[in-house]
Parts: structure tokens; C-alpha cells; sequence
């Protein structure tokens, strides 16, 4: 069985790439190897600060890196709604979401919508947000949705 490598990765030149959550942890190596292969990447974050900070390191990582950064909370539909809308004013097509954001152990309260935070933001948001973007997605020709997840330890 062979190991993954990054440079085993095809190149993504002209690829458009959508990784919510990617200004840290998976989400952010995520963008980085993306980023590394020519691929232009959307980092999708709740923090408009985290989410320059991130832009701006992997541009000092990576100069000339196709990264930049919008505000998305997924446990707000307006919120969705004004990132689709942004997205599909710059973007003809997306290649790939990568639906990597999401949220655990939190008080209880309500979302936007009146779910609770976690429902809300790794299923009813994470779902909206996918099936919002559908019609871009669908405009690649290989347009591709990836849901990453990590268990609780």
C-alpha cells in the first residue's frame, strides 16, 4: 500500500476550491497543499481576522498562492446566503467544496434559525451551504463535494 504524498497530487491549476473552516487545523493543511498545487482557494471562516491571518500565512508560505478569504457562519442562513452570493459574483464554477468546518461541545442555545449551534452548523448549515452551491458545483465539469470529519476522542 502506497503512502499519501503530497507530491503524488496531480497539478490543480485552474481548479476553484472552497474549504470551509480552513484557516486552521485539517481545513487549513488542506488549503496549503491545495494552494501548493496551483489550485485557487476560497478559506470559508466565521472569523473575518482568522481568516486574513490565515490568507496572509499561506501568502508569506506560498508567494503568488490563489487564496483568498470570505465570511461564512454556518449556523446562519443569511450569513450562507450572502456567501453563495459573493462566491457566485466572482466564480463561474466550483471544482470542489470541501465541507470541513463544523463545531462540538458548546453550550446550548439557539441558532439563527432556532436550532441548537451544533445541529445547526455541522448539519442544517453545512447542508444549505452545499445544496445552495449545487448549481456552480454542478458547472465543473468533475465539480466534486468532499465532507471531512474528525471523531470526538
Amino acid at each position: 500500500m502506497t503512502s499519501f504524498s503530497l507530491a503524488n497530487v496531480q497539478s490543480q491549476v485552474g481548479k476553484v476550491v472552497i474549504v470551509t473552516g480552513g484557516n486552521a487545523g485539517i481545513g487549513f493543511g488542506t488549503v496549503k497543499g491545495l494552494a501548493s498545487k496551483g489550485a485557487t482557494v476560497i478559506i470559508a471562516s466565521r472569523s473575518p481576522e482568522r481568516v486574513s491571518e490565515a490568507v496572509a500565512q499561506i501568502k508569506k508560505l506560498q508567494p503568488g498562492a490563489k487564496v483568498e478569504g470570505l465570511v461564512l457562519d454556518l449556523s446562519s442562513f443569511s450569513s450562507i446566503d450572502r456567501f453563495v452570493a459573493e462566491v457566485k459574483s466572482r466564480c463561474t464554477k466550483v471544482d470542489v467544496l470541501i465541507n470541513n468546518a463544523g463545531v462540538g461541545m458548546i453550550p446550548f442555545a439557539r441558532a439563527e434559525q432556532g436550532f441548537e449551534p451544533t445541529l445547526g452548523t455541522n448539519v442544517m448549515g453545512t447542508t444549505y451551504l452545499t445544496t445552495s452551491l449545487l448549481p456552480i458545483i454542478s458547472a465543473s465539469s468533475a465539480g466534486r463535494v468532499v465532507f471531512l470529519g474528525a471523531l470526538p476522542v
